[in-house]
């Protein structure tokens, strides 16, 4: 206010007729951001989460008078019941915010956003990985009650659910498995680095619970819609397990699932372990000993996941 006196300006006046409140900030860059939006799901979310969330803490609030207290009001009750959503909301209040902070002040001090999340809601708020492997990972114990329940379903989504969790690999694989790509006479799938996470090719074992599911006369995708054959599903497996009213799980959580009841259960050695997961191998000592693919290993390690999920092991 002392500055904008000095100035000549009028001190309060002028900060009221130019300062939006978060709805206004809001509904303006929103007319911004949904011209590159092409999902109608994705802008339905978007809107949905700022209206049921963000509002009705913060709705008459000029973007400048967003605290940090606000912000854990919002994304507290839902930090750890809705990870997923909750980091979007956050997301989506820091951009907002940053909108309004540069469009108030083009040529002036820009405030510190109180949504980001790096060195500053990081230390209120549990740590992510903490939440997620809490709220996606089913027990290792309760495998074979699960697997025996997605078995009894049908459709090529909980086909594809089940070969996703004897592999162990990420959904995205499983889901863009195509018949050139295995090796029936081996057992083996060959993963090209296009379709994995870490650019690199990567060979699955696939154990005979696995290549059972699996069909060599079928042309390109092994697992797709009935009148698509050519055309990957889209998430299949989120929508089984809403299906069956696990929201506390994600496909991607039986990664760890997995991983907990190799080291936990069994005598396979961590090298072989990381390297069904995929993973590599940042020591370099391990890095070293585990340069080889140890498939014959993991073939055994694949098959011992299998015969427990069916409560042979």
């Amino acid at each position: 206010m002392k500055s904008r006196i000095q100035r000549g300006l009028p001190p309060v006046a002028e900060t009221q007729t130019t300062r939006m409140t978060f709805e206004e900030a809001f509904e303006t860059f929103w007319q911004l951001k949904c011209s590159s939006l092409t999902n109608a799901k994705h802008k339905y979310q978007w809107i949905s989460t700022i209206q049921n969330y963000v509002f009705p803490v913060i709705r008459e609030l000029s973007a400048g008078e967003v605290t940090t207290q606000n912000l854990v009001d919002i994304l507290q009750p839902i930090w750890v019941s809705k990870y997923d959503t909750a980091t979007k909301v956050r997301g989506r209040i820091e951009q907002i915010l940053d909108f309004a902070n540069i469009t108030e002040n083009p040529s002036g001090t820009l405030y510190a956003n109180p949504a980001r999340y790096k060195g500053h809601l990081e230390y209120i708020l549990p740590k992510p990985s903490s939440v997620k492997r809490h709220l996606s990972c089913l027990p290792y114990k309760d495998g074979p009650d699960f697997m025996k329940d997605i078995r009894a379903r049908e459709g090529a989504g909980a086909r594809v659910f089940e070969f996703t969790i004897l592999t162990a690999v990420r959904k995205t694989m499983a889901l863009g498995c195509r018949t050139e790509e295995i090796d029936f006479a081996n057992g083996l799938w060959h993963i090209p680095g296009s379709r994995n996470k870490t650019k690199l090719p990567f060979t699955v074992a696939l154990s005979k619970q696995a290549l059972s599911l699996l069909d060599p006369k079928r042309v390109g995708l092994q697992f797709h819609s009935i009148n698509r054959p050519e055309r990957q599903m889209s998430d299949p497996m989120r929508a089984l397990l809403r299906k069956m009213g696990r929201t506390d799980i994600t496909p991607h959580g039986f990664r760890s699932t997995f991983r907990d009841w190799a080291g936990e259960t069994t005598d396979h050695e961590r090298e072989v372990i990381e390297k069904a997961l995929g993973h590599l191998i940042k020591n370099k000592a391990e890095a070293a000993y585990a340069r080889g693919d140890m498939i014959d290993k993991r073939r055994i390690l694949m098959q011992d996941w299998a015969d427990y999920l069916d409560r042979r092991g």
